[in-house]
């Protein structure tokens, strides 16, 4: 399955057509939306759950574990999974780390196979340009940091589904022990 990945964007002519020269240098793995504030939002989440949830998950009803950030609980976010038969599970604010496996179980992994790769990208461009692209300032070094950063992004998404998948059944298997264990503590004290 793809990745998401968010960028700023620019509206001058001359720099969306830098922008379009590097999205040509991208990550094919990785599927970048351009907004104006690099974050998420409704539409990004609405984009996100059409073209790239949708199309890799299997038929029927699903259950999909998101917190409760304001874009995630909109009309138009609800109504789009509830057309596509996915029921959202809205975890409560300090409730995260008991009941969203996937953000607990997953992220770091996936951050520390990304920083790695980050790291040892940023170190091979020192060598073969002469120049240090964690402290670059100019267009083109900005560019190519970000074209770095997503590639490494791709990779990382390689590396963990393919040699971390296991982290991922395990997690979700660790969620429902848990909450099979806290069900169990509720009914002792009824």
């Amino acid at each position: 399955m793809p990745i998401g990945f968010t960028v700023n964007y620019v509206t001058r002519p001359t720099d969306i057509q830098r922008r379009l020269a590097e999205y040509r240098r991208y990550d094919p793995r990785v599927q970048v939306i351009f907004n104006p504030n690099a974050y998420a939002n409704e539409a990004v989440l609405v984009d996100r759950i059409t073209n790239m949830l949708v199309p890799n998950l299997p038929p029927g009803p699903r259950l999909l574990a998101i917190d409760v950030a304001k874009f995630h609980k909109t009309k138009l976010v609800l109504s789009t999974l509830q057309s596509h038969d996915i029921i959202p599970s809205l975890i409560p604010p300090g409730c995260t780390g008991l009941l969203q496996p996937l953000d607990v179980a997953i992220n770091k992994p996936v951050k520390d196979i990304l920083r790695t790769l980050t790291e040892e990208a940023l170190d091979q461009y020192e060598i073969r340009h002469k120049g240090d692209l964690r402290e670059a300032t100019r267009t083109s070094a900005v560019e190519d940091r970000q074209v770095l950063v997503q590639r490494c992004v791709g990779e990382a998404s390689q590396i963990f589904s393919t040699e971390k998948r296991d982290v991922v059944v395990n997690s979700f298997l660790k969620v429902a022990l848990s909450l099979l264990l806290m069900a169990l503590v509720m009914m002792s004290y009824q």
